[in-house]
């Protein structure tokens, strides 16, 4: 299917706000194909209710045989099994349907997309990748010079280029292997 991406990078998005569409055309006929195919076991589950209720009574009064009345009761349970298989079918093809429109998992920031508008994209593509700003980690090299001045737990301040906003962070992990040597 195609992917039409409404999200842009660096635009921000809220918990559940669509960023994706896809061309759903394909699986609103599978949506509508699957109805079909229920209300149309429904319709064979009607006349096998109506058969069976009528030789009931029949093999009741002794105008059919047992084994006839068997046969129509069997006709019954296969039209009601074949009526639960398109509930499901229509359940599989609606959620597809339902999955052609992708929503935000959560609040941030548009850090890349993978598709263009008009793209064709398989179930498993990578879309897009949100990042969430308010908790961010990030690793940064310090100077041997400095690293006496570092403690865990310490505030520090973070600018990202090509962001106006300033953050606040803090020290959570020193590793002495990542550290610079000059």
């Amino acid at each position: 299917t195609c992917a039409l991406p409404i999200s842009r990078e660096g635009e921000s998005v809220r918990m559940g706000q669509i960023v994706v569409k896809m061309d759903a055309t394909e699986y609103q006929a599978r949506v509508e194909q699957a109805r079909g195919n229920l209300n149309s076991a429904r319709a064979q589950l009607d006349i096998a209710t109506k058969n069976r209720d009528n030789n009931r009574a029949l093999v009741e009064k002794g105008f059919i045989s047992r084994n006839a009345f068997d046969n129509y009761a069997s006709q019954y349970a296969a039209a009601e099994a074949n009526v639960d298989a398109a509930k499901g079918a229509l359940d599989v093809a609606q959620k597809s349907l339902n999955d052609t429109v992708i929503r935000a998992p959560i609040s941030g920031q548009v850090s890349v997309r993978y598709v263009q508008p008009g793209e064709k994209v398989s179930a498993d593509n990578k879309l897009l990748d949100i990042i969430n700003l308010r908790k961010m980690e990030m690793e940064a090299a310090v100077p041997t010079s400095d690293i006496s001045r570092v403690a865990l737990g310490q505030r520090a301040r973070l600018r990202i280029e090509g962001l106006q906003q300033e953050f606040i962070g803090k020290v959570v992990r020193i590793n002495p292997a990542t550290q610079a040597g000059s």
